[in-house]
């Protein structure tokens, strides 16, 4: 996992450096946007701060205080926002079960999920999913409930 972690970081690293117009962004920012864009593709991978940090050559400490600094936020706290926003998202559009949506978002553990999606949404996942409008013609149905 670490090998193709690397891999992608370094894919987006290259396309950065070859894209015009780049240059005028500061060092900071410009890494974190590549960060950012790599846990926005990636959150639901079992990814952590070091295996993120060794995937961008930075030191894990480092990468805290940048996430900090860019976000106000800790790096494991974006993380969990990051699989939240796609929980909802999920839960909004589809019928998946509980069980598929965390490993979607993630989460090795339903239960957990479960957990964490009540302590940052106010609602377990059912009472989410049952506050949101009925089954409309742009929410997928995957045929599972």
């Amino acid at each position: 996992i670490l090998t193709a972690l690397l891999n992608l970081a370094a894919v987006h690293l290259t396309e950065d450096c070859l894209a015009p117009g780049r240059q005028d962004e500061g060092g900071a920012a410009r890494r974190w946007r590549h960060i950012h864009d790599f846990l926005r593709e990636h959150f639901a991978s079992p990814i952590n701060r070091k295996t993120v940090a060794a995937a961008f050559g930075l030191h894990p400490n480092y990468l805290s205080h940048l996430t900090m600094s860019q976000t106000g936020k800790s790096f494991q706290t974006l993380i969990e926002h990051l699989r939240m926003e796609e929980a909802r998202r999920l839960l909004r559009r589809t019928g998946l079960t509980v069980e598929r949506m965390a490993d979607s978002c993630g989460y090795r553990s339903a239960r957990y999920f479960v957990t964490a999606f009540r302590r940052l949404n106010g609602l377990s996942p059912s009472q989410y999913r049952l506050s949101m409008p009925a089954l409309s013609p742009e929410r997928e149905f995957s045929g599972e409930y």
